[in-house]
């Protein structure tokens, strides 16, 4: 398959899996589609390469899958197992009535399709009010750690110039914040970040650099699932009888 050439459909819960076509953009290499959650539920989705008979659908290799965790992304085939995305079920997401978000498949440089992604485009104020205003507040996401701040402790010895740097590389391949880039840090293949920089012109890391960074993300992955599913509390034992 060359998804560069292809026409891509997504079917999703939102309409009661009718196929939709996704629009082609040659130049980011992908094709977009814009998702509008009608509640503050997740909804289910799936993408088919348009035509006639089985084998046609790309899904992740696990269900309810999620671009904020790491998944691959398969086919086309049949899908027995019926895998697909599950968009606005991941705290990250943000999920609300009137999210908007675009879902993009994205194709490597040889057209094969390489990823899924997909960003909010309307900022959380858009979205009707959904939490009494005494509500408890959410914490920010990995502590509030920026892409910067990541770079910074995993290589403390680049200056700003450096870390600029990197970032505004790590911009041209649609790493733009801290999910996307463990989440490319902890892929291999095509998905790998040495690859994709290769795919866009851009110099690789070093084999040092990526170890470094790779290290680093594993450290603050774990910190994080442990911030979102922290361990339950040992009950106090009863005082002991007389």
């Amino acid at each position: 398959l060359r998804a560069d050439s292809s026409t891509i459909e997504i079917c999703g819960s939102w309409n009661n899996w009718r196929p939709q076509p996704m629009i082609l953009e040659r130049q980011r290499r992908c094709h977009k589609f814009q998702v509008v959650l009608p509640s503050s539920a997740p909804e289910s989705f799936q993408l088919f390469v348009a035509g006639d008979g089985p084998g046609r659908c790309l899904h992740p290799d696990r269900p309810e899958a999620s671009v904020q965790e790491f998944h691959r992304l398969v086919g086309p085939d049949d899908n027995s197992q019926g895998h697909g995305w599950s968009i606005g079920k991941h705290p990250e997401d943000h999920a609300a009535m009137g999210a908007r978000y675009e879902v993009m498949l994205i194709f490597a440089a040889n057209g094969r399709p390489d990823r899924l992604d997909w960003v909010r485009l309307n900022p959380r104020s858009e979205a009707p009010k959904t939490t009494p205003a005494k509500a408890k507040a959410r914490p920010a996401p990995y502590g509030g750690l920026s892409m910067g701040g990541f770079l910074q402790a995993a290589k403390p010895e680049w200056t700003q110039k450096d870390i600029t740097s990197v970032l505004e590389r790590l911009g041209k391949i649609t790493v733009t914040d801290m999910s996307s880039l463990l989440r490319t840090l902890q892929s291999e293949g095509s998905a790998g970040v040495n690859q994709r920089f290769k795919a866009v012109g851009e110099k690789s890391f070093t084999d040092s650099t990526v170890r470094a960074l790779r290290e680093h993300a594993k450290k603050v992955a774990a910190l994080e699932a442990e911030r979102l599913n922290p361990k339950p509390k040992p009950k106090a034992a009863p005082p002991a009888n007389p």
